[in-house]
């Protein structure tokens, strides 16, 4: 609440600042008022183009609720602007694996690193775009590499794992 509070009251001191508008955001979302966070960060997005952050945050909230026609664009965009970002990059390929386009997500994960592929969050989608283009074995090595995954993603992982491992 209180966090609420100051970045509305940073923002009437200057409403054309997106980081206060981008923070409510994810205040909002923290809290489960989706639509909230929506607005916010289509407001923050709106307010300057060219920022990356709410604009990927935007884009993040229209993956997690399954509107991939929406995200994609989005993604697609960001990645042009900031080309050698890898958390851009991964939310593109995760939008091309829940599309259902196995190859477009590949091409993007195996352009990682070993130590990027190493996150269960990259990893382990990588994992499955593999083992849904028919080639298990690539599957089981990149997961093989993924680090021990903890938190919210631990019940995503076993699940992940076991598909790939059948």
């Amino acid at each position: 609440a209180k966090a609420i509070l100051f970045y509305n009251k940073s923002r009437d001191l200057d409403s054309k600042f997106i980081p206060p508008v981008n923070n409510l955001g994810v205040v909002y979302q923290k809290q489960g008022k989706y639509q909230k966070a929506l607005a916010a960060f289509k407001l923050a997005s709106d307010l300057n183009t060219f920022s990356v952050t709410p604009t990927y945050n935007l884009a993040q909230l229209y993956l997690r609720f399954g509107t991939v026609g929406k995200a994609l664009p989005i993604f697609q965009g960001l990645s042009k602007r900031s080309p050698k970002d890898t958390n851009v990059a991964s939310a593109l390929a995760s939008a091309y694996l829940i599309k259902g386009d196995y190859q477009s997500a590949i091409d993007i994960y195996g352009k990682f690193d070993k130590a990027t592929l190493s996150i269960p969050s990259i990893g382990l989608n990588y994992a499955l775009a593999l083992k849904l283009l028919n080639r298990p074995i690539d599957a089981q090595t990149v997961l093989s590499n993924v680090s021990s995954p903890t938190g919210a993603i631990t019940e995503y992982a076993q699940m992940v794992d076991k598909f790939i491992r059948n």
